[in-house]
């Protein structure tokens, strides 16, 4: 009877010593700021410390015996993490695995593990342990750390909604939508101009402008500056009206959003959609992304939108000088057309002067020459003649060269030319007004004359002209 109470004191002091070691080592693992999770060979929860608690928002009564990929992992992660899981369990360990966990507010922590695993005296794995750190928070900030890098060197509004909906299309957004902002007189916003979609084409065509005084929901994206709207199901959200719950999922198709509003010093500028399909909970690792990013974007598309302004300025200022410079060429075209018009009839009322004709009365006429005669005025003169001996029917010319200054051989082969072409047509030619000069230059030239009736002056011409034609002058 002794020994078995003896016996039994003892079991009851290795049971009082064994709880002490495992509330010592509960506590030891509770007091850790690492996550330590401990699973049996099925994969389901045997061991889940207070800060897996803390992190994933379940208690560990609520997972205890739970299949840890069912609760805790996303849905296209799982097949990676039973992929390490079996490697564990295949003796491979230790190892290390970065994966998210699902929250239970539908959130996500991204968390770094070091796994190992516990074997029996056989070395079979009884238990997969893992101890993990939280780097949600490191890679959130390095994640805005890579977008603030990234917005620096952008040069186009696709860029910058591109480098917007990265962490969007991520979290399983299908598209986003960056437009600038017109606003009226008193700063508030009227129009929306879409410049850029990504993936491009989706939600609405570039250059597509809307009207916000008729959208009832945009003075709920426009209460805040640069702080998100979150929508986490349009059609049950109670800030949502009727009208645009339909223009939302049948014009846009979407059940979720995130609507970014930015201003820059107090002016508006731009607004950014980050649209999902179906309805969405956004959980707080997602608005701690997404509530920074207007800070960080609103002064890029400020500085986007006044560069694409001043393009646009250059733009227009360019095809108005381009207009200007047509208008000028053509200007200056007709110009040219008017003043070569001119010219040509200043030629033509010069060349009728140079040889004008004078019908002095019936069948004769005089042509009075005054200056020197080149070849372009030889054959003006010529072709005046002939006109002028068809036209006034005159049958003798007078040709008076009283105004002719020289006369040398060319002169002379004109003159006889064109008394040759009035004999054709069948007019007798007297030239008159030889000077002493032009007589004396004749003789030297050895130019011959002979066959040409000259006279001194015109009036004695005229009065030869009258005696060959039987008709005399007299005095009243």
């Amino acid at each position: 009877m002794s020994n078995k109470n003896e016996m039994q004191a003892k079991i009851t002091e290795l049971e009082v010593a064994l709880r002490e070691e495992q509330q010592e080592t509960e506590a030891i693992l509770n007091a850790t700021a690492s996550l330590i999770i401990a699973l049996n060979g099925q994969g389901r929860i045997v061991k889940f410390n207070q800060a897996c608690e803390k992190v994933t928002g379940y208690t560990f009564t609520e997972l205890k015996g739970e299949l840890v990929w069912d609760w805790l992992i996303l849905q296209e992660e799982k097949e990676g993490v039973q992929g390490v899981f079996d490697q564990l369990n295949a003796g491979m360990f230790p190892n290390q695995y970065e994966n998210y966990w699902r929250t239970k507010d539908n959130g996500r922590v991204l968390i770094v593990w070091s796994n190992t695993a516990i074997v029996d005296e056989n070395g079979d794995v009884q238990y997969i342990v893992g101890t993990g750190v939280d780097v949600t928070e490191q890679k959130r900030l390095k994640k805005l750390y890579q977008l603030s890098r990234t917005l620096t060197s952008v040069t186009s509004e696709l860029e910058i909604l591109q480098v917007v909906a990265q962490p969007a299309l991520e979290a399983g957004a299908f598209n986003a939508g960056l437009s600038y902002i017109e606003v009226d007189d008193q700063g508030q916003p009227i129009w929306s101009e879409m410049v850029a979609t990504w993936p491009e084409g989706s939600g609405g065509n570039i250059g597509d402008r809307y009207p916000l005084v008729d959208f009832p929901l945009a003075k709920l994206w426009f209460a805040e500056a640069n702080k998100p709207l979150y929508i986490e199901d349009v059609l049950n959200d109670p800030r949502v009206d009727e009208a645009s719950k339909q223009v939302l999922t049948q014009q846009f198709y979407l059940q979720a959003t995130i609507v970014m509003p930015l201003a820059q010093a107090e002016q508006w500028k731009g607004i950014i959609f980050l649209n999902w399909m179906e309805p969405h909970t956004f959980s707080e690792a997602d608005k701690q992304v997404f509530d920074v990013l207007p800070a960080l974007v609103a002064p890029v598309v400020a500085n986007r939108w006044l560069v694409r302004n001043l393009e646009k300025m250059v733009t227009e200022r360019t095809a108005e000088l381009k207009e200007i410079l047509v208008e000028q060429k053509e200007a200056e075209a007709e110009r040219v057309q008017l003043q070569q018009e001119v010219v040509e009839a200043q030629q033509r009322v010069i060349q009728e002067l140079s040889v004008p004709i004078i019908p002095i009365m019936e069948r004769i006429i005089v042509l009075p020459l005054v200056g020197s005669i080149d070849s372009m005025r030889a054959k003006d003169l010529m072709r005046t003649l002939l006109a002028g001996i068809t036209q006034y029917r005159a049958k003798i010319v007078i040709l008076d060269i009283t105004g002719v200054s020289i006369v040398d051989t060319g002169v002379a082969n004109h003159l006889d030319k064109t008394i040759q072409a009035a004999r054709l047509k069948g007019a007798r030619t007297i030239l008159t007004g030889i000077s002493d000069a032009v007589a004396e230059t004749v003789i030297d030239l050895g130019i011959d004359w002979s066959n040409i009736e000259t006279l001194r002056d015109l009036q004695t011409g005229l009065m030869v002209a009258l005696q060959q034609l039987g008709l005399t002058m007299s005095k009243k």
